[in-house]
């Protein structure tokens, strides 16, 4: 397949590098609106040429790769001629765009529920025809190690090692490297900015809860929650996960009136547009049905219910209203 350009996209030599940046990111937050393969691609393909830093490289590629394999290897191999050709200032974040990339290709993506693959692929309009990857591939997986940990290593400042972290801390959990993750991903924290302070600490969080660390994991989740409210007036989508977190770890210790309270706190955080990431409020509600504490979860719903409608309670916690079906 080529993708060759149009002759508009072509830039004179008088054009102001930061307006045609800004162009391009344009296009590519309006590619993100549209359903159009190809206007995705073209996208795509030129932010790799002139904008291979972009952050929205990665917010468009998961779906356009799953769809079109060929595809990513093109905006991998134009992303590696870049960054061998960019400025030092922006080499890192090149790699990092490379590394993510291979990190999405080589990693198997697991459900536990059938409605959580019909979730992801309803989110990334999938058919039932693609094929989603169930086992790692493990030699593209030490491929993204090793860009990311150049990409790290070349990183500027410091929240851009942090963001290198965040994705090094997950390829290396996937290479079932634990105690490396969990230093990588702590020297992100330590690296990271206030805005992205609680987006990194709840990779460190969640690090530590795979690797079985319950203590250091409770922790660090309560400052997750801190460290959004610091950020967003009320907390965001990184709250509602951290709440959701903290309801299994209360629940795995019989303490159903924590469960309850993190699960009430985490509804009560205003929606946004993360609703995939706002699903473990429901599968906290099913955890605790299942423990016995229907009564419990009824109590939160008639009390939500009384400011709320179904539709804008299904927003703050996505699949709740079905799970509770019976309470309401």
């Amino acid at each position: 397949m080529v993708l060759r350009g149009h002759r508009h996209d072509e830039a004179s030599g008088d054009d102001d590098q930061a307006t045609l940046k800004a162009d391009l990111e344009e296009r590519m937050y309006a590619a993100l609106e549209t359903d159009d393969l190809r206007v995705q691609m073209r996208a795509v393909f030129l932010a790799a040429s002139r904008i291979p830093e972009s952050i929205c490289i990665r917010s468009l590629t998961r779906r356009l790769f799953l769809l079109r394999p060929r595809f990513r290897r093109l905006i991998v191999h134009r992303l590696r001629r870049q960054a061998h050709t960019t400025e030092p200032s922006v080499r890192a974040d090149v790699l990092l765009n490379i590394g993510a990339i291979l990190a999405m290709q080589g990693t198997a993506v697991c459900f536990s529920r059938e409605e959580e693959e019909l979730a992801y692929r309803t989110y990334f309009g999938l058919g039932a025809d693609v094929a989603i990857r169930r086992e790692h591939d493990v030699p593209v997986l030490r491929e993204a190690r090793d860009t990311l940990s150049a990409a790290m290593a070349a990183a500027t400042h410091g929240s851009l090692r942090a963001r290198c972290a965040q994705e090094l801390c997950s390829v290396l959990l996937a290479l079932k490297l634990g105690e490396e993750a969990t230093r990588v991903i702590a020297e992100g924290v330590l690296n990271a900015d206030s805005d992205i302070l609680a987006d990194v600490r709840l990779r460190l969080a969640l690090t530590l809860l795979e690797l079985g660390d319950i203590e250091g994991a409770d922790r660090e989740l309560r400052q997750v929650v801190r460290d959004d409210l610091a950020t967003y007036e009320g907390g965001g989508h990184l709250s509602v996960i951290a709440h959701g977190q903290l309801g299994v770890l209360a629940l795995a210790r019989g303490d159903v009136t924590a469960a309850c309270t993190q699960l009430r706190a985490g509804i009560f955080i205003a929606p946004c547009c993360h609703l995939n990431q706002r699903r473990g409020l429901a599968a906290l509600a099913r955890r605790l049905i299942e423990f016995g504490a229907g009564a419990s979860v009824g109590v939160i719903v008639t009390a939500l219910r009384e400011s709320y409608s179904l539709d804008q309670i299904d927003r703050r916690a996505p699949g709740l209203v079905d799970t509770l079906s019976d309470v309401l």
